[in-house]
């Protein structure tokens, strides 16, 4: 801080070393287990959430990767093995979720099948559970969501 109490005369040490302070932010990413578990969890996410196609995943576009480096994160994406890993996990831990849910008891469900198509032109099939439990509450489950190959 400057004597005057701005952070003028910080912004300047910041601009003149940015590049010892990238390293540092880089530790502080790559190095902190928790940090990087959470980066990695919301990566994953953009390809769940955004039904992606994996085999065309977002972490080969180049313009991802700059906005990425952009951003200043330095954050190594993860690999295939990585990813698939993750993904795997996150399903299974879906799994039990819904198997918990359906042994908390339901009163009633009904199976939904629905076909759309993608803005690229990819259709999907999705199976859904729609359930009452035991509290008459109305509950939902994705079961699964299919790209089908022809």
């Amino acid at each position: 801080m400057g004597t005057d109490g701005s952070a003028g005369n910080f912004i300047h040490h910041l601009m003149l070393h940015v590049n010892f302070h990238k390293i540092m932010w880089h530790g502080v990413i790559n190095n902190n287990p928790f940090r990087k578990s959470k980066l990695n969890e919301k990566f994953v996410g953009i390809i769940v959430k955004d039904i992606q196609q994996y085999e065309v995943s977002i972490r080969d576009d180049e313009g991802f990767r700059e906005f990425i480096k952009e951003l200043g994160l330095l954050y190594e994406l993860l690999t295939d093995k990585n990813v698939n890993e993750l993904l795997v996990d996150g399903y299974k831990y879906c799994k039990q979720e819904i198997v918990r849910l359906f042994e908390q008891g339901i009163i009633s469900c009904s199976f939904t099948l629905d076909l759309w198509t993608s803005k690229s032109q990819a259709g999907y099939l999705g199976v859904t559970c729609s359930f009452v439990n035991v509290q008459f509450e109305p509950r939902e489950a994705i079961l699964g969501i299919k790209i089908p190959t022809y």
